[in-house]
């Protein structure tokens, strides 16, 4: 939506006429997996006591801690499917080594061993989750996938048009810290550096290159 002009001191707000629609790549499902519903009701109900008892009390921590370890174990699962980690090197490889040594100590998770950077790594997991499953936006893992327009004259809810082909131009961008970890590689491998002579466009910013060595 755009902010159009000022009516009595308030902006009306219009609709842009074109949009895009994109796929999330990621079920849904997997944020629902993650809720804590017993624990969600069970408190509710503790809500409407007018009284609560420690014994209610302690029963309420039973139920938290039962369902944080089956969401724990449910977590794990979700982060150590391969296309979670390949959405996660593209947005975070710092945040990927992180994860890597979280998924090689399973026991603990199974044990309920929970420190606090364990804690931070599950809570920072969950946060890309909700990126990757349900962040509608234009410049992500996925991208957008159709684009269209708003026309009030149809005569119908919805049009489809395709164009003769399914792809008509596709382009590939590199993000610096990934062009950086090539050049080290080719440079690291003198044969291979004989016949690898990688050059940069005039339009790249020349002080982000300015580590490598051709």
């Amino acid at each position: 939506m755009i902010n159009n002009r000022k009516i009595n001191n308030l902006y009306e707000w219009l609709y842009l006429s074109q949009f895009c629609v994109r796929t999330h790549g990621f079920p849904y499902e997997w944020l629902e997996k993650l809720q804590f519903n017993k624990t969600y009701d069970f408190v509710n109900k503790l809500i409407e006591m007018k009284e609560i008892t420690s014994d209610l009390q302690n029963q309420a921590k039973e139920i938290f801690e039962d369902e944080l370890n089956t969401k724990r174990r449910t977590l794990w699962e979700i982060a150590s499917q391969d296309i979670f980690m390949d959405a996660i090197l593209t947005s975070s490889p710092v945040f990927l080594n992180t994860i890597e040594t979280y998924l090689k100590n399973k026991e603990d998770m199974l044990s309920g061993y929970r420190n606090n950077p364990i804690c931070k790594t599950e809570r920072k997991i969950v946060t890309y989750l909700q990126r990757f499953c349900s962040k509608n936006d234009t410049n992500s893992f996925f991208g957008p996938t159709f684009w269209g327009s708003i026309d009030s004259n149809l005569d119908k809810h919805l049009s489809l048009k395709f164009g003769d082909k399914d792809t008509s131009q596709r382009f590939i961008s590199y993000e610096y810290w990934a062009i950086n970890k090539i050049v080290q590689c080719i440079n690291q491998d003198k044969d291979i550096k004989v016949f690898l002579n990688p050059k940069t466009k005039s339009s790249v910013i020349s002080r982000f290159f300015s580590c490598f060595i051709f």
